[in-house]
This record gives structure tokens, C-alpha cells and sequence, in this order.
């Protein structure tokens, strides 16, 4: 493998500078011998894979869920869905509670309550469509049992004519006109994938598989629906009765045409490293050629952080039905991982494409006194050209952020503290990529972070949009990024702005987002937000809280958007008439 790293806009000989410091708690970590390292950056190559893809189709989904329904038994503990951090739920706790007295910026405030009691006034990005999504039941958490589960993990792939909505364990796919549930939906994930994941523990967990943290993409230039989930297991993993050894496989589906009721193709990735890592908070983007599946891997030992595995696998191959074969690494700042790297959703037309794949990255759980509770600063980008190749090229480069910290939690009538759930300073959705008129391209990120209104702190977000150096020639040797345009939105008084997820379209011109916002005397509800040239415009009210969030504390962990060649969809969550989560979808203009 070879590099070109940059830092700062300057050109420096194998090496890049990141302008941050590793949280004195920082796990130690031992690179392999196969270790490539350039200064500061190391990058490691993961094992081959060889994949077999297998057919599903929508008869066999249908009699999966007609004959196997997870359960979890009477006594029986339901996995762990805690938030994985990087530190103990007691230190996390307390990282929480003191940043509510962080050193935050103060910014421009929002008086997000009386725009959404009057949106017009606030020149506010509209809307064609807003549709009821999948909601709490047990119907869609099947394996938690009647109560359903929490948090509400989106993923969203919308074509012309078909939206597909993932909602942690279960899928489901609707008309694009009409917002209408199509026939034979919804179906939890086990059926989606034709039973495999429940054939893989069935000697070991009488209670079936634990799927969770799905993501989805629609590539409006090949037309298929691609969907990621991931399965997860270890003894007493999915309680008493669980005797399986260490599993952890992110299930990958891709539609056999522009179709999803027409069938998938599936493949397994073992995201374990030799059952060894739980491979947790999945994520899935893609470029013409590539796909790719990142994790953040913990150990299943004492569950401490250790990296965030890159993995990689031929478009077409996958979209062919193909067997194919997988490459990865990883990548380390000084011999400290960065966590969450994201992979970009590449959303240019086939003549702009950049000839690279790419990933963004904030920093978090091992920076800036841990999860950034004392400041960070900067997000980096890396590219990879040719990634399943033996040396496929690399460049990496840090663009400049203003300050962010990890947020507070959010506010909701029946909190004596804060107690609905926000996330740390990683970026949780996933990034996006379109191709700019002036040739080369531009990416979208946003993360939490906390910021000082008039008032208080509260939990808000910080966006950006990093251009990148025209297509063509050599993407590599040619790699450079800066920072376009970047800024925070936070509300006035005691509301939240969480779990923001971007879209950009008009030749990298318009910033789409959605976002959760809640406070004291405001149920969580769903919004959109613009920014475009002439400024920021929004919040648009996409889905009002019906009543407080009174059953789940856990939030989020992601909202998602998609984009469908045309038109951006967006999806999020909610608290729906019962006092639990909800979720909608929404087609912008």
C-alpha cells in the first residue's frame, strides 16, 4: 500500500498531523506485524474473506415469518443495547452530566419553538410527503418481546417508486406515492435474509438471533437497494440460555434489480477478527465500483474500544450474485484508533465519479479528555483508490471544524435531569458525496456537539461540507480537501438538536437535514433544515411529538436520509400517542 498524506494544506512526507490530543485513558494498542506506518498514520491490513452470496426471495421471507418468530423466553435477559462509548456506564454517566457545564462556544440561537408553532415565517425547506414509518410493538422488536426495544436505528433507501425503512430489527417497504405499506411488510430480519441468521445459532441460542443496527442506500445510477444488519452473539449474550461462542457478522443485502419485492442477494461478513471483536455500530456507503462495511470493534472480553475496521467488497460482484472476496484495514493516529469512520455514500453520476472511496471521520471516545468532554476540533477525510486491490492507494487530510464537545442529554417533561438520550462527537449518519459544477466534489457531515445558548447548555449540532479536488487523473496523488462551508444549529432555551443526519444535492449547493428536537416543554419531534447560498433556513416541522417520552430513555442512535436521483428523503423518530418512539419518512423538494 501506498500514501500521500496531507495535514493542514500542506504536503507532508508520510505523515499526517492531526491537531488533537489522545484522552490520557486511551486503551493501549499493539500494531501487527503486516502494519503499514507513516509517521503518525498507521494503517493495518484485515484478513481476505471469501463470501457466497445466496438468493432470497419474497416467498421464501414470507414463509420464514410464517414459521420462525423470535421470542425472548419468560426469564430470559435481554441483550445489552446500552450505547457502546468506549467507557463504563458509570464514567460515561459522568462525562454526561458535566457537560452541562461545558466550555462551549456560544453561537447564533434558534427560537426553535415559535418557529414550529408558525414554520412559514422561517422560509423552511418544504416538504411533498410525510409518511408514517414503523413505530415500537413487539411486532417490530420481536426478540425483546411485547415491549419492543429501543433506540429506533434508521435506515432509509428511496428509489422513484419504493421506499424501504429499516427500523433496528425489522424492514419494510412502502409506495413512493402514496406512503402505503406494500403487501407482505413488515418483516423482522431474520425472514428478510431467508432465516440464515437464525440456522447460524441454532444449536447454541434457543431464543434466535440478535440483529440490530441496520443501514441502507438506493444508488440511483445502478438502481438497486443495498441493506446492511448486523448479528450479534457470546455466551449469555441474548441471556441464560445462550450457549453460542463469539459471533459477530454484518449481513449484507442487495436487490436483483430496482425492485426490493423481487429478492435479494445476501452475503455474511465475519466482522469478528477470529471472534475476538464485537463488532458494533455498523455502517455502509459506497462508491461506483465498491462497497464498504465499517464497524467499531470492542473487545469481547472487557468490551474496551480497539478499532474501526474498514471493509470492502466488489459492487459488482455483489449486485451479480457473485462470489466475492473482501479486503480491509484499519487506520491509527500515533497508534491511538479513531472510531466511527464513516464510509461516504457516492452520489455523483457515473462521468463525475472521483475515482476514490471515501471515509470521514470526527474524533471521540480516545480524544479530547475522552469523547471530547474537554474540546476537539478538526474532522478528517481519507481516500482509498483501487480498495480491494493488494496496494491500493491512500490519502488522508484533516479539514478545519470550529470547536465541539460532547452534548449534554436532552430534556423532556418528566425529566427531573436530562435524561433523553444524546450521542457522543462521533458522526453517526452517513456522510454524502455529489459532484460540484466546477468539476471535483463536495462531502456532508454534521455530529452533536454542545453549545451555550442565552441562557444554558444544551445539546446541539455542528454540519459541514468539505470540498474535494476534481475527478480524473490521479485521485490520489491529486487528493486535497477543505472546508467549504461549516456552522452549528442550536435553539434557544431548554431544546435539543440531536441525532442530525445530512444530504447534499444541486451540484453540492444544498444541505439537507434532519433532525430530532425536544426540551422541557416540547415533545421530541422531527425537523428538517436547509442551507443553501442565501443562508440556513428551517427548522420545518416534519412530524410533531404526540406526548412525552415517558417508556425509553435511549434515543436515536441515527437518523438517515437517501437520495433517490431526484428527490431527498428523509427519515427519523419521534414519541408517538403511546409515550414511546415513533418514526416517519419524508420526501423533500
Amino acid at each position: 500500500m501506498f500514501s500521500r498524506i496531507l495535514g493542514g494544506g500542506t504536503i507532508v512526507a508520510a505523515s499526517l498531523f492531526l491537531a488533537q490530543t489522545a484522552a490520557s485513558a486511551a486503551p493501549a494498542h499493539t500494531l501487527a506485524a503486516n502494519t503499514v506506518t507513516n509517521g503518525g498514520l498507521a494503517y493495518k491490513h484485515l484478513a481476505a474473506q471469501r463470501l457466497k452470496p445466496f438468493f432470497v426471495s419474497r416467498a421464501t421471507m414470507t414463509a420464514v415469518a410464517a414459521r420462525i418468530r423470535p421470542k425472548a423466553s419468560p426469564g430470559d435477559v435481554a441483550p445489552d443495547r446500552s450505547a457502546r462509548t468506549g467507557h463504563t456506564a458509570l464514567e460515561y454517566a459522568r462525562l454526561k452530566m458535566a457537560a452541562l457545564h461545558a466550555a462551549a462556544t456560544g453561537a447564533e440561537a434558534l427560537d426553535v419553538t415559535s418557529v414550529l408553532a408558525a414554520p412559514a415565517a422561517s422560509n423552511p425547506p418544504a416538504f411533498a410527503s410525510d409518511f408514517e414509518g414503523l413505530a415500537n410493538s413487539g411486532v417490530i422488536c420481536p426478540t425483546f418481546g411485547p415491549g419492543g426495544c429501543q433506540p429506533p436505528d434508521q435506515a432509509l433507501a428511496a428509489s422513484k417508486t419504493a421506499v424501504l425503512q429499516g427500523v433496528n430489527s425489522s424492514v419494510a417497504v412502502y409506495d413512493a406515492h402514496s406512503g402505503i405499506m406494500r403487501h407482505g411488510w413488515p418483516l423482522d430480519f431474520n425472514a428478510f435474509l431467508g432465516g440464515a441468521p437464525a440456522a447460524r445459532i441454532a444449536k447454541c441460542d434457543p431464543n434466535g438471533p440478535f440483529l440490530s443496527d441496520p443501514r441502507a442506500f438506493y444508488d440511483p445510477n445502478d438502481q438497486r437497494f443495498f441493506v446492511s444488519i448486523g448479528q450479534f452473539d457470546a455466551p449469555n449474550f441474548n441471556g441464560p440460555k445462550d450457549k453460542c461462542a463469539n459471533l459477530s457478522l454484518i449481513w449484507i443485502a442487495v436487490s436483483v434489480d430496482a425492485n426490493p419485492d423481487d429478492g435479494f442477494y445476501v452475503v455474511a461478513l465475519d466482522a469478528s477478527e477470529g471472534g475476538k471483536s464485537l463488532a458494533d455500530y455498523p455502517r455502509l456507503g459506497f462508491d461506483d465500483k465498491t462497497v464498504e462495511v465499517s464497524t467499531n470493534s470492542f473487545n469481547y472480553s472487557n468490551f474496551a474500544f480497539t478499532t474501526s475496521p474498514m471493509f470492502y467488497l466488489s459492487k459488482y460482484d455483489l449486485e451479480s450474485g457473485v462470489a466475492t472476496a473482501s479486503s480491509g484495514i484499519y487506520v491509527t493516529y500515533n497508534g491511538v484508533p479513531v472510531d466511527t469512520m464513516q464510509p461516504v455514500e457516492t452520489l455523483a453520476r457515473p462521468s463525475a465519479q472521483p475515482g476514490v472511496i471515501y471515509n470521514v471521520f470526527s474524533f471521540n471516545i480516545n480524544f479530547g479528555g475522552g469523547s471530547c468532554s474537554s474540546g476537539c476540533s478538526n474532522v478528517g477525510i481519507v481516500a482509498l483508490s483501487n480498495p480491494l486491490s493488494p496496494r491500493p492507494g491512500f490519502a488522508g487530510q484533516l479539514v478545519s471544524t470550529p470547536l465541539y464537545l460532547l452534548p449534554p442529554n436532552a430534556d423532556d417533561e418528566f425529566c427531573s435531569t436530562p435524561c433523553i438520550e444524546t450521542l457522543d462527537t462521533r458522526i453517526s449518519a452517513t456522510p454524502t458525496y455529489n459532484a460540484t459544477a466546477k468539476g471535483g466534489g463536495a462531502i456532508s457531515w454534521a455530529l452533536e456537539t454542545a453549545q451555550a445558548n442565552a441562557t444554558q447548555i444544551v445539546p446541539a449540532f455542528l454540519w459541514g461540507i468539505i470540498d474535494t479536488a476534481p475527478a480524473g487523473g490521479d485521485p490520489i496523488g491529486n487528493f486535497a480537501a477543505h472546508t467549504r462551508r461549516t456552522g452549528y444549529v442550536v435553539a434557544r432555551g431548554d431544546v435539543a438538536n440531536s441525532f442530525p443526519a445530512t444530504m447534499l444535492t444541486d451540484s453540492g449547493n444544498r444541505l439537507s437535514i434532519v433532525a430530532d428536537v425536544m426540551g422541557n416543554f416540547l415533545y421530541p419531534a422531527q425537523v428538517a433544515y436547509a442551507i443553501d447560498a442565501a443562508g440556513r433556513h428551517g427548522p420545518a416541522l416534519l412530524h410533531a411529538g404526540i406526548a412525552p417520552d415517558i417508556i425509553d430513555s435511549r434515543w436515536g442512535d441515527y437518523s438517515a436520509t437517501s437520495f433517490d436521483g431526484s428527490n431527498v428523503w428523509v427519515s427519523g423518530q419521534y414519541s408517538g400517542g403511546s409515550g414511546d418512539w415513533a418514526t416517519s419518512f419524508a420526501k423533500l423538494h
